[in-house]
This record gives C-alpha cells, structure tokens and sequence, in this order.
C-alpha cells in the first residue's frame, strides 16, 4: 500500500467513526415558559444536541439618563428580559439531565429626579433567577417556583428525545 492509499484508508477511518459518533448523538427537544403571576413573560422552544448547551437572549435595551458630568447629561443602557442557557443529556436510564441559568429581569418603574435643572432617570427593576441541575423524565416537565417582591414566578422546564 502506497503512502496516497493509506493516507485515503486513515481519512476513511477517521470520518467514518466521527459519523457513527456524530449519528449516536441524541438530539434533545427543550422547551421553558416563565410566567409572572399568571402571565406568560418569555417562553422558549428548540432543538439540540445532547451534551450541548442551549442559549436564549429576550432582551430589550432602554436608554436612560444615568447623571451628570461636567455638565453633560450622561446616558446610560439598561437591558431587561430574559437570558438563559440550557444544557440537556440523556442519562443511561433514559432521563434527561438539565442544567440551567435563567435571569429575568423588568422595568418595574423609571422615576426621574431634577439634579439643579437637568432631569435624570433612576430605573428600579425586579425579576428572578433560576439555577438548576435536575433529572426531568424523557417527555416530562418540572416547575420551579419563587416568589419575589411580592410577584410569583413559575419556571417551567420540559425536554423530550427525539
């Protein structure tokens, strides 16, 4: 065997076990809502790759005056929604691992205040977190819930196989 021919059997070998491999892979279908009191806030839905981790960004930027340097208004970014990753794997017997890091957070009020004639905003936001490792059954779903300043959320976390 000349050293092209074996060159071309070690290509063959190297692609046809990263395909076996690649074909084994589990694809996972995941899908999260959060909700506030009741009320859908974001909710998320998509296909991937065990082992692999799943990100999701809902965010709006706001513009605001921050204060005041050397005269000059400064202005300032406040990004509210939801970001989260999510990473599934299926578990020998069949159950889907999830790990995951939400934050929520909402304009709740933008107050302004006068500064010797110049108007700045001081945003208050609330929101929630959820950060979790948990075994959901292949097809289920799990809540977690937290309440904060007053508000229910509920989190909810469901994963099938496909």
């Amino acid at each position: 065997m000349n050293n092209g021919s074996l060159m071309r059997a070690m290509l063959f070998a190297v692609v046809a076990t990263l395909s076996s491999h690649a074909l084994a892979a589990d694809s996972i279908y995941i899908s999260t809502e959060l909700t506030r009191n009741g009320v859908t806030v974001d909710n998320f839905a998509g296909l991937t790759t065990g082992g692999f981790t799943q990100p999701h960004r809902n965010v709006e930027v706001i513009k605001y005056r921050d204060g005041i340097v050397k005269g000059k208004v400064v202005m300032a970014q406040l990004e509210v929604g939801t970001t989260a990753s999510i990473t599934p794997v299926v578990t020998s017997d069949g159950s889907i691992q999830v790990v995951f890091d939400m934050n929520y957070v909402r304009l709740d009020e933008m107050p302004t205040a006068n500064l010797g004639g110049t108007y700045i905003d001081q945003p208050k936001t609330e929101g929630v977190r959820f950060a979790h490792t948990d075994t959901i059954p292949n097809g289920g779903k799990q809540e977690y819930k937290s309440i904060e300043n007053g508000a229910e959320y509920i989190y909810t976390v469901s994963a099938t196989k496909q």
